[in-house]
């Protein structure tokens, strides 16, 4: 997720949609047992806004798994796994199109050989 995607996704919320994403944090931060996010959110202040919180995060992308997770966006690292899944599909397709290239030369000439062949033998 960049940083304009997480500024985006923010400010398309309204208040009370902003505040239930960041007790969605807090949430995820206590039933994990840790204190990361408070203590994130003790550093800008409470309740954060947007523009802080994005700031923020663009030093501390070790939240970057759980913020894309709850504002429903792709980590940079899915984003490059994807590509890559698309890449070998594409590889996949290419390799089917080159198997279907060669069975057709084959066909083809075992086709011109029995031709040559019959129009020896018959003419």
């Amino acid at each position: 997720m960049t940083i304009e995607d997480l500024r985006e996704k923010l400010s398309a919320m309204n208040d009370e949609g902003y505040k239930d994403f960041l007790s969605k944090l807090l949430a995820a931060d206590s039933a994990m047992g840790d204190s990361q996010y408070e203590n994130f959110f003790i550093e800008l202040g409470k309740p954060p806004s947007i523009e802080e919180f994005v700031r923020a995060y663009a030093y501390k992308p070790q939240f970057e798994r759980t913020i894309c997770y709850h504002l429903g966006l792709k980590t940079e690292d899915e984003k490059l796994v994807e590509g890559a899944l698309r890449s070998a599909e594409g590889a996949a397709a290419s390799a089917n199109t080159a198997k279907i290239a060669v069975i057709i030369s084959l066909a083809s000439a075992v086709v011109s050989f029995a031709i040559q062949f019959i129009l020896k033998k018959f003419c």
